[in-house]
């Protein structure tokens, strides 16, 4: 159970998950594989093809079910599907749809690191930042973060050490 607002809860009920408000009317049905709070007004839900759709606090269904991983990134979400990346901004809404800020193609998603995408693109490894735009090209055979909180970049059997994700061959 997880409580959105002080005004409802999105909880799991016979292993289906939905949202009801605190006087227990409900918000979003009880039909989806799972759900939870994407952001302080948005919420996530899985349905049955292993797909997500962002849902308002009201309840109504924001995007189309077709993404299969959602990343918070502060004001703005990133939504994955396939090669595609689609980027979001909470704040820009018209009546019960999200607007797109940014749709790119071509890259497969790794995983987030802070407010940074890792992304490949053909069999290179490069970082997107926070509003989908290339921050480190996807030149580098490996992106690693250290121990010492150092990244290491590995291109062509040449390892490089920098202090963030941004690789700059000064340092």
């Amino acid at each position: 159970a997880e409580i959105f607002n002080n005004k409802s809860i999105i909880l799991d009920k016979a292993g289906k998950y939905g949202m009801e408000s605190n006087d227990i009317k409900t918000i979003i049905e009880f039909k989806y594989k799972y759900g939870y709070k994407l952001q302080a007004f948005h919420l996530a839900f899985k349905n049955i093809e292993d797909k997500y759709a962002i849902f308002s606090d009201l309840g109504e269904q924001l995007t189309e079910f077709k993404y299969d991983t959602l990343l918070n990134l502060g004001f703005r979400f990133a939504a994955i599907h396939n090669d595609s990346i689609t980027f979001y901004n909470f704040f820009q809404q018209v009546g019960n749809v999200l607007k797109k800020e940014l749709t790119i193609n071509g890259y497969q998603f790794i995983e987030k690191k802070s407010d940074k995408i890792i992304i490949k693109r053909n069999d290179k490894i490069g970082v997107l930042d926070e509003r989908g735009y290339v921050y480190v090209e996807p030149e580098y055979d490996e992106i690693v973060q250290g121990a010492s909180g150092l990244f290491i970049f590995k291109k062509e059997r040449k390892f490089y050490l920098s202090l963030s994700l941004r690789f700059n061959d000064n340092i």
